[in-house]
């Protein structure tokens, strides 16, 4: 087991003002002594789009979990857990750019593409990092193996969507186990079952290696188009599914805080029918059901890898859905099925059979990973360890629980009560009572007897908008606007350098044109030069076509992945009279800090010439590869 963590391994950390100095924590009274004792393994298992109703053990639907049972009794469950919601429709982007930055929702867009993300951290840690399934989040995974990433979803099809009108639109239209929609069946295995080979195939090399790992297991189910094998869907017979009590055939303010044509809600058709409803929540029920078989065999797995007792498991999804409740399908709401997951933790030394009702944070299961991994938690991570909770020391986690989907809703719940804003709809407030009212059926904003209470509610909202930064002015909203977003550098196209560029290590063999080295000229950021088979020195010679040029400053662009493939020392030089090249910059522990990040570096002592050539000594990661997307040679 790796003992220490070199300066090489965290400078790059180093230069975002936070150490990476790993300390010692009490995990439920087991002692982990940063760099001795061994730390435990960390399997992260995401679902996608399910509900906190989603798990059978709960006893709040018909949905089969005989493996998420397992952990339910083996562990802890976090039975108020929250997304905080989104700046679009596409909620689990925000939910993924919060989970792997770690900053709340109204800075994690940036922070996702600013600091070091979930896996780097433990990386350094000491971890053995490992990725299959579901992304979502810019740029490339950065774990030590990646295995079959997969897209935001599935490609839903035309056929998939407003369905089923009725029992005969269902038997002439599409099925969950007919393949020839694609969806989760694309490529001939279904997802969800190569999400659990991919981790039993992992399982076999972790035994070799001595060193803890993290794994980041992200299923796409039970995400629309919900697909699963006929004997799963024939679990539940239709006339079994009961309705949502709080079903409604059209949600009066639909238009106003998501709009009835938004793409989840265009799955079931307006109004709502009980039929519908209940063909929907099959198919959803059955996709959980089958995502829960390959689970089993993933636990399985563990147990027989021999890891099983110094691993802890954490079990959460990106978010809810409503599937029927108050006559929405989507997660594009402020209402308990849409933003509360499931989340359960179970391993070595936690109490089983337990659960907390403090609300948290689904992001919490970050920082709880670092605590785990016994690294102290960098400044900009915002999401709080659940550990000090499982432990008795803690009994609040947040005080106040934050919710929004881009400007037509906002939420806050404190302690029994719940406030709903809706900024751009007729009626502005919902109020509920969640110990009584836990459905959200008795709105009580209009009645005067708790009109302090919402008024007092509406205040602290104020303040935990200031600490969300959230600028949004609930009595005078502007409506979103979709706006021209003015290009950063590393948006623009470039102006094209005129010149000829070789390079003393080809990439790839010059087979795949985007990483071929033409591509640092191009003028197109998106483009990239890279080569994962790494000798130093590598040289990049430009040869300008109309001459010599002043060269009062170059310019570097950053790849548009891996920060460690990114360039860290280097010189560069100048040449005309065919016979000696001149020294004219060098740099060494040069940083860039994010995708597609345009560097210029002046040159002291500006001078003409027709060649120019980089020669790259050393990069962020060593030996992982070398990418640049852009070179510039400028007289300014």
């Amino acid at each position: 087991m790796n003992k220490s963590i070199s300066e090489k391994d965290c400078g790059w950390i180093t230069s975002l003002f936070f150490k990476c100095v790993l300390t010692g924590v009490a995990l439920v009274g087991m002692q982990l002594a940063a760099f001795g004792a061994e730390k435990p393994n960390v399997m992260f298992i995401f679902a996608d789009d399910l509900t906190y109703e989603g798990i059978g053990a709960f006893g709040l639907t018909e949905v089969k979990t005989p493996n998420l049972d397992r952990l339910v009794h083996r562990g802890v469950t976090f039975r108020q857990c929250y997304n905080m919601g989104a700046w679009n429709g596409a909620v689990c982007v925000a939910s993924r750019a919060m989970l792997n930055s770690g900053c709340f929702v109204n800075r994690a867009q940036e922070g996702v593409n600013t600091y070091p993300r979930w896996s780097e951290l433990m990386r350094v840690a000491g971890y053995t990092t490992y990725m299959t399934g579901k992304w979502h989040v810019p740029g490339q995974p950065r774990f030590d193996v990646v295995k079959d990433v997969r897209p935001g979803m599935p490609n839903q099809t035309k056929e998939g969507y407003n369905r089923p009108k009725d029992a005969e639109d269902y038997k002439n239209g599409w099925k969950p186990w007919e393949t020839k929609y694609d969806g989760f069946w694309k490529g001939g295995t279904h997802w969800t079952q190569v999400v659990a080979d991919n981790t039993l195939e992992f399982f076999e090399q972790a035994e070799k290696d001595d060193k803890p790992f993290f794994m980041y297991l992200a299923f796409n189910a039970p995400h629309d188009p919900r697909q699963a094998p006929k004997e799963y869907v024939d679990m539940y017979p239709l006339d079994s599914i009961k309705m949502p009590v709080n079903f409604l055939p059209e949600y009066p303010y639909a238009d106003a805080i998501c709009g009835k044509g938004l793409r989840d809600e265009k799955l079931m058709p307006y109004p709502r029918t009980e039929y519908a409803v209940k063909v929907n929540r099959q198919e959803y029920y059955a996709s959980i059901t089958y995502m829960d078989y390959h689970i089993g065999r993933m636990l399985d797995a563990l147990e027989a890898s021999g890891k099983a007792d110094n691993t802890v498991i954490i079990f959460t999804a990106d978010h809810g859905l409503a599937v029927g409740h108050h006559g929405l399908v989507g997660k594009q709401n402020m209402y308990e099925h849409s933003m509360r997951p499931p989340f359960i933790i179970v391993g070595p030394g936690i109490k089983g059979n337990r659960s907390i009702d403090a609300p948290i944070y689904l992001q919490d299961a970050m920082a709880t990973a670092l605590d785990l991994a016994g690294a102290e938690k960098p400044e900009h991570v915002e999401f709080n360890s659940v550990l000090p909770l499982l432990s008795g020391k803690k009994k609040v986690q947040y005080e106040r629980i934050y919710g929004k989907y881009i400007n037509n809703q906002r939420m806050i719940r404190k302690d029994d009560w719940k406030l709903i804003f809706y900024p751009f709809a007729e009626k502005k407030m919902r109020l509920f009572n969640l110990k009584k009212d836990p459905m959200e059926m008795n709105d009580l904003v209009d009645n005067p007897e708790y009109a302090p209470l919402v008024k007092d509610l509406k205040k602290e909202f104020l303040e935990l908008q200031r600490e969300m930064g959230d600028d949004l002015d609930l009595d005078n909203p502007r409506k979103p606007v979709k706006k021209l977003r003015k290009k950063s550098a590393s948006a623009q196209r470039l102006p094209k350098l005129d010149a000829v560029i070789t390079t003393s290590h080809p990439a790839n063999g010059g087979i795949a044109a985007k990483h071929h080295v033409s591509t640092m000229i191009d003028g197109n950021p998106k483009t990239k030069y890279f080569s994962s088979n790494i000798s130093f020195p590598v040289t990049f010679s430009v040869s300008l076509k109309k001459g010599e040029q002043l060269a009062k400053s170059y310019a570097l662009m950053s790849g548009n992945d891996m920060t460690e493939r990114d360039p860290k020392s280097w010189a560069f030089y100048g040449f005309s009279d065919g016979e000696k090249w001149t020294l004219l910059d060098k740099r060494s522990d040069e940083k860039f800090f994010q995708r597609h990040q345009l560097r210029n570096f002046k040159i002291a002592k500006p001078q003409a010439f027709s060649q120019y050539k980089l020669e790259v000594t050393e990069t962020q990661g060593g030996n992982k590869g070398l990418q640049i997307a852009e070179i510039r040679v400028s007289d300014k």
